[in-house]
């Protein structure tokens, strides 16, 4: 074999290892380098039922944090700079899921999205790349029931009784409906149109009370309660009393 052949081999054996050596680097995910913090964000502290929140992850290399919370689980501070672009960040949740489960930063950040299935609780969010993770935590359906407010309209009936219509509004502890919340309606008296409703885009279930007697009906979600009562007006009566003589 000449001088020349071998040479071509050697080089053509090279070109293979380090193309195969390239190839090996790129299968290998970009992680976040020892001494990155994640700052780990939630768009809300609560979320609805069958429903979707925004999670934002942002790396900063040799960054620091203060504070922790629900919602926002930490901040970075002035320090540091983004993680390259293309670092890997894997997402998990206790409740739900994460969609994507895995995404790759630009600029030092990824968006993803939770999304609620019917189970109410109070959901774990964790952001991890590398050595370095991060946790949140999310309020889920009835867990995040503060109070239910009960009406009825109309609240009294005529004294031949009738129909009137049940409204429970669920509410955070800011005062804000609650959507996708299934409530349980009792009423002591009568018959109710649904016992389970789930509650609407404002945070309203409503149901309807057909009753001849007063009656209690009660709202419930989870450990949470609410009583509005029906009354019903006195019928009116007459009494007529005889002659104690004789009548002829």
């Amino acid at each position: 074999m000449s001088r020349f052949s071998r040479l071509s081999i050697i080089l053509a054996g090279l070109g293979l290892t380090a193309a195969l050596g390239l190839t090996a680097c790129e299968r290998v995910p970009l992680l976040a380098p020892t001494g990155t913090v994640i700052n780990l964000t939630l768009a809300s502290d609560v979320a609805a039922l069958n429903s979707s929140v925004d999670v934002i992850a942002v790396l900063i290399e040799n960054g620091g944090t203060s504070g922790t919370g629900t919602g926002t689980s930490s901040s970075t501070t002035a320090a540091g700079t983004p993680v390259q672009n293309g670092t890997v960040v894997s997402f998990t949740t206790t409740i739900g899921t994460i969609e994507p489960a895995e995404a790759k930063t630009q600029n030092g950040r990824v968006n993803v999205k939770l999304v609620t299935g019917g189970q109410s609780g109070k959901a774990t969010i964790t952001a991890y790349s590398g050595g370095a993770k991060s946790t949140a935590q999310i309020t889920i359906g009835a867990a995040a029931v503060d109070h239910i407010l009960t009406t009825a309209s109309p609240a009294n009936l005529s004294s031949s009784g009738g129909s009137t219509t049940i409204s429970a509004r669920v509410e955070d502890v800011s005062g804000n409906g609650l959507v996708g919340i299934p409530v349980q309606f009792t009423s002591t008296k009568g018959t109710l149109s649904a016992s389970t409703v789930n509650t609407n885009s404002n945070g309203v279930a409503t149901t309807t009370l057909s009753t001849t007697v007063a009656a209690d009906v009660t709202a419930t979600v989870g450990a949470k309660t609410s009583k509005v009562t029906v009354n019903v007006a006195t019928r009116a009566s007459v009494t007529v009393t005889g002659p104690t003589s004789t009548v002829s």
